[in-house]
């Protein structure tokens, strides 16, 4: 609980999985990614409860051994390629009892840490504020990007960043996939954590991997090759 307010985690994962085939299951240092969900949601401060939401048996059974509740299996209308998000975790407060504040934990981000966590969920407490995303500066500043017209370059946000040199850039920040928190209620009304009422968590890039491809499993699995070996500190 945090500051009186009841904290639900929801943890999403879906059986089906074109990019890399049974990707919610495939393991990060020994463990797969929805056991490093609920590693993560257990070790919060904040949480009260955390659940998983699926429609594959595998990846159930895989999130109860590890300590997760899962008060229900999500209905096939809701684990299809066109299903959202926002649906599941709509469904998901209409099948439960009341929460004041709804985290939504990606298992696709596998090195975010409780304190992520902890701290989106305490910037819901700030004045204004709806929900938080947790985001990150993207490794390539959209104000240097193109679109292109009859074959050529067209400048994507203005010619009078054309020129300009990196560092003279104005920073931007990219949602990360990590982690989601919003008032319950204003939630279900709204169907998105995406408003004027959203504040940012920023994390940094090396807790900010989201896995959607073999390429981004090497990626993920390099990097903690590297730093177990010292070579990144």
């Amino acid at each position: 609980m945090y500051k009186n307010l009841k904290v639900l985690a929801v943890i999403p994962a879906r059986g089906g999985s074109k990019g890399v085939l049974n990707k919610n299951l495939r393991k990060i240092k020994g463990k797969t990614l929805v056991e490093r969900a609920v590693d993560v949601a257990r070790k919060s401060k904040y949480i009260d409860h955390f659940i998983l939401s699926s429609d594959s048996d595998e990846i159930i059974e895989n999130a109860m051994k590890a300590g997760c509740d899962v008060p229900f299996k999500r209905p096939d209308y809701l684990a299809k390629d066109t299903s959202s998000t926002n649906d599941v975790l709509i469904h998901v407060l209409e099948n439960v009892e009341s929460y004041d504040l709804l985290v939504c934990l990606q298992v696709t981000s596998p090195l975010v840490n409780s304190d992520d966590v902890d701290s989106c969920i305490a910037k819901c407490s700030l004045e204004g504020v709806k929900a938080c995303i947790s985001s990150c500066m993207p490794s390539k500043n959209p104000y240097w990007m193109f679109k292109l017209k009859n074959g050529f370059f067209d400048p994507l946000m203005g010619r009078e960043f054309f020129n300009k040199r990196r560092q003279d850039l104005p920073d931007v920040y990219i949602p990360n996939g990590a982690v989601a928190v919003a008032y319950a209620d204003w939630f279900k009304e709204n169907k998105s954590f995406y408003s004027e009422y959203t504040a940012s968590y920023v994390m940094p890039a090396e807790r900010s991997f989201d896995l959607d491809t073999e390429f981004d499993f090497l990626l993920v699995e390099t990097y903690l090759k590297q730093k177990s070996n010292n070579k990144i500190s």
